[in-house]
């Protein structure tokens, strides 16, 4: 099983360019934060790959700064003759202020 869950704010969300016969692509940077044992605060980023359908809605709905709860899993690529773990997403959870209610937007599930 390779399914991750993620909670965190993205940092930048980037449309690389594509050739006709591609399918739509985003890749956002999520940065999520946390304590250590220690109680020293940690920031990590990591690479979200969005694609299809899911890529043209969070287009529309996902910008730096949205705080987004992601269900996805892990992929390898290689950059530069090196390996690097990237996140395939399949769906995105729009986090809400808590003032008046605990709803999300939810996008299509790629499944």
């Amino acid at each position: 099983m390779n399914e991750v869950y993620l909670e965190g704010i993205i940092v930048s969300v980037d449309k690389p360019e594509a050739k006709a016969d591609q399918n739509h692509h985003l890749v956002c940077q999520l940065r999520m934060t946390h304590r250590t044992r220690q109680g020293q605060l940690k920031h990590e980023l990591y690479t979200v790959n969005v694609w299809n359908r899911l890529a043209d809605w969070a287009e529309r709905h996902i910008a730096a700064g949205t705080p987004v709860f992601i269900k996805g899993y892990l992929t390898q690529r290689n950059h530069s003759g090196a390996a690097a773990v990237e996140i395939t997403a399949s769906r995105f959870v729009i986090k809400q202020a808590l003032l008046h209610s605990e709803e999300s937007q939810s996008s299509p599930s790629e499944e």
